[in-house]
């Protein structure tokens, strides 16, 4: 059956063509302007019950002042460049980023961005630079099979406004959470307190033993939760050739010759004024875990060599998993819980339930079963602990996960600094309120304390979690750590919920800023570049640019204030308003007060 077309033109004028196989479906396509945004809004219906007809929205503006692009699934590598539409094809859904695009000039104005309503359905785009001199999106909705339903409706936001980026997310962000199925959960204030991690550290090799000698040191750094990352429930601490292994995953019991008395170890750390967190692989049932296999065979979203991914579609499912996570923060009096590998809960290469006609399935759409999931799995344990952590990774940390989540901690990045910094300030443009957490940040203790520190610096527009065994810390970088983790404590309210300004994506945020109402935070990384000084209260200037000194321009004439990389005084300086060049020590920072 051919494709239906239906045109539409913008009220700025952007041609827009929605286009399927829609019979059956009776469709209402319109436009409106808002607040000077427009939103394409569209409404399908059937008389009978019909699966959702897989429809493609099309749409182009001329190419004129786009040089960057920015979306929530970047990796380093791209930066937000702006690539042809042909190669940058991505994904989005629950469980999956946002279906959020823009495209900025060299001055970071906005130019053009859109968002779909619908960040719970699958949803594939391409969009890009065209041949013929347009920039071109297409959306492809209802690319997966979906269970017959009579209503479906969706809206496409479109902003043209000449806004800075972190204006136009903002806006984007607030826009989702005011919708009724995205209201997001409450952050409590341990979620923006700094978090020790065992991952890197450790990975599966970790012990009871072991984390009760870091004890002491990870409350005197100033740390005040912990996350017990993979391995307690394993005696494995790895398969041959290194690879992680999910063998034993599904009964999540703690491996007693690692830990014997799990509750007991928390209340001692509880005892020293810290939380605890635990990791779980939400969907994964080991080959190993072969009770759970056969308990819930032919329920299985995929089934790998090492594991199988759960179908959350099936109630029992859904009440074994969410009984698990109860069982877990009452049993062992946890303060959260890191829900991993959500994104895990995909319908890749074809849908065994719908093989079978859904039988068994309730509901029968998977977002909607994730939905329910989750949504289980939060009111169980909130009604445990009222102000539970729930900790989700990038990249599932899109508008629907706002509802469930109170963090959302950048995607691994072991030892990478800058990807660590780039990660923040993306999953921050469109989080809200959101709690977001640095990847888990590591280094060698055979580095520099100024090199080291890197580490740090990179993550100050988020909480910090460390990942460093403290007890083989040399005295000086347990120095440097204190100090920041004590300086990041002292503004963060300016670091966390100031007016952030990410500065040039495509070149990876060389520069980030907050602003609260008597501080601004400045941080430069990269060396040389010149940094404009407000004249307007103290500003914090931090040099992370790898070397000595930073560029600056004064607004007004000012006292600076040196300090190294311990927070000790370093010298000063009186300088007159306009350019130049200050003994910002390396890895250290400035003080500068107007006079």
């Amino acid at each position: 059956m051919a494709a239906k077309q239906f045109f539409r033109e913008t009220a700025s004028g952007i041609p827009v063509t929605l286009s399927g196989e829609t019979a059956g479906w009776e469709i209402r396509f319109e436009s409106c302007c808002r607040d000077g945004v427009e939103f394409l809004e569209c409404e399908l219906s059937a008389t009978e019950p019909l699966p959702p007809p897989r429809l493609m929205i099309s749409l182009s503006v001329p190419q004129r002042e786009m040089q960057v692009k920015w979306h929530p699934l970047n990796e380093l590598w791209e930066v937000h460049h702006n690539l042809p539409w042909w190669r940058d094809i991505f994904r989005t859904g629950l469980t999956q980023d946002a279906p959020v695009c823009c495209y900025l000039n060299l001055r970071g104005e906005n130019q053009f961005c859109f968002a779909l309503s619908d960040a719970r359905r699958e949803c594939r785009i391409a969009t890009g630079l065209h041949e013929n001199g347009r920039t071109i999106a297409e959306l492809t909705l209802f690319s997966t099979p979906e269970p017959p339903l009579r209503r479906v409706s969706f809206s496409l936001r479109i902003d043209r406004r000449p806004l800075p980026l972190a204006r136009l997310l903002a806006a984007v962000s607030n826009w989702y959470a005011a919708m009724p199925e995205y209201t997001p959960a409450p952050v409590p204030e341990a979620a923006e307190e700094p978090f020790y991690s065992t991952w890197y550290q450790y990975q599966k090799d970790v012990s009871q033993e072991e984390l009760e000698r870091e004890l002491p040191l990870i409350a005197g750094a100033g740390m005040r939760s912990i996350i017990l990352d993979d391995g307690w429930q394993c005696e494995l601490a790895q398969q041959p050739g290194g690879e992680a292994a999910y063998a034993n995953c599904g009964a999540w019991i703690p491996y007693p010759g690692k830990f014997p008395d799990l509750a007991a170890h928390v209340e001692r750390f509880h005892r020293s004024g810290l939380r605890y967190l635990m990791w779980i692989a939400l969907p994964f049932v080991g080959r190993n875990e072969k009770v759970i296999q056969e308990r819930f065979r032919g329920k299985f979203l995929e089934v790998g060599s090492e594991s199988g991914v759960l179908d959350p579609r099936y109630p029992e499912v859904r009440e074994y998993l969410t009984d698990v996570c109860l069982r877990m923060v009452r049993e062992w009096n946890l303060d959260g819980l890191k829900l991993d590998f959500i994104d895990q809960f995909r319908i890749d290469d074809g849908d065994p339930a719908a093989a079978r006609g859904y039988a068994g399935c309730d509901p029968a759409g998977l977002p909607d079963a994730v939905d329910r999931l989750l949504s289980g799995i939060i009111a169980g344990v909130r009604a445990l602990k009222p102000d539970i952590l729930i900790e989700f990774r990038q990249h599932y940390n899109g508008p629907g996960m706002r509802k469930y989540g109170n963090i959302f901690r950048a995607s691994d990045c072991a030892f990478d600094c800058i990807q660590n910094r780039v990660r923040i300030a993306d999953i921050r443009l469109l989080a809200g309120e959101t709690a977001v957490h640095s990847d888990m940040i590591a280094w060698s203790v055979d580095d520099s304390v100024e090199s080291a520190a890197l580490q740090v610096l990179n993550v100050l527009f988020a909480v910090p979690q460390i990942s460093m065994r403290l007890q083989t810390l040399p005295a000086d970088h347990m120095r440097m750590l204190k100090f920041w983790l004590g300086f990041w404590m002292e503004h963060r309210e300016t670091l966390l919920h100031g007016v952030f300004l990410p500065e040039h994506p495509e070149l990876g945020y060389p520069v980030l800023q907050a602003s609260g109402k008597e501080e601004c935070v400045i941080v430069v990384y990269e060396a040389d570049r010149l940094i404009r000084i407000p004249a307007e209260g103290t500003t914090w200037l931090v040099n992370a640019g790898g070397a000595p000194g930073v560029a600056a321009e004064l607004d007004a004439p000012a006292e600076l204030r040196y300090f190294n990389v311990f927070g000790e005084p370093a010298g000063g300086v009186k300088a007159a308003a306009g350019p130049g060049r200050f003994a910002v020590p390396e890895s250290g920072f400035a003080m500068i007060v107007p006079e």
